[in-house]
């Protein structure tokens, strides 16, 4: 919060939450997905940047309180060890980057350089994607209730404690459209992405 507040300007109080997905931004607007740690939310962010999409924010994803739109912050994509086959044609230099042991998560990661430039950058957002790689599956891909969504999205989020903020933060969720993709295939995966960003869903 103290990188979040110096990069941006802005007190803790001016942040309506901050929330564990990937924020990933086509120039005009941002979407934000989520989903469990293993579900391919991260790969799916790799997916998409190397196929014209930007990559706003990774894992911390700030929402300002005035404004309701996603800020930047700049941290590396984390890819995991089972995502490299998929990953290394698209990001070659992902090879020779160095290999990370976090024992306590019995997670081996590498880290990818995001390709968004601009660090001051924020958007609106008025989609949230809940995201799942499943070996072998069809592309399933339904609109989900609003209840649904908040019973996925707050556990993992911390929400500003002021009651002003936490009004706003519900009005500006109510105002969203919540989607739920399951997939195997990235073409897929991606061209739905892109359906969803040119408001064709």
């Amino acid at each position: 919060m103290e990188f979040l507040q110096k990069i941006h300007q802005k007190e803790e109080s001016q942040w309506l939450g901050v929330f564990h997905a990937s924020a990933v931004s086509n120039g005009k607007k941002t979407v934000l997905f989520l989903g469990d740690s293993g579900n391919g939310k991260s790969t799916s962010l790799a997916l998409l940047q190397a196929n014209g999409f930007a990559c706003l924010a990774d894992d911390f994803v700030p929402v300002a309180s005035k404004t309701q739109e996603v800020y930047s912050f700049p941290a590396a994509i984390s890819i995991k060890k089972n995502s490299l086959e998929t990953l290394l044609p698209l990001y070659p230099q992902l090879a020779h980057s160095a290999e990370y042991h976090f024992k306590g998560l019995n997670k081996i990661v590498r880290y990818l350089q995001p390709n968004n430039v601009d660090f001051l950058s924020h958007l609106p957002c008025k989609d949230v994607v809940f995201i799942k790689y499943e070996k072998n599956s069809d592309l399933k891909f339904d609109k989900i209730s609003k209840m649904n969504a908040f019973i996925k999205l707050v556990p993992d989020s911390w929400l500003s404690p002021i009651k002003e903020n936490a009004q706003l933060f519900l009005e500006w969720f109510d105002g969203l459209n919540c989607y739920q993709i399951t997939y195997s295939e990235n073409e897929k995966m991606i061209a739905t992405v892109s359906k969803i960003f040119k408001n064709e869903l």
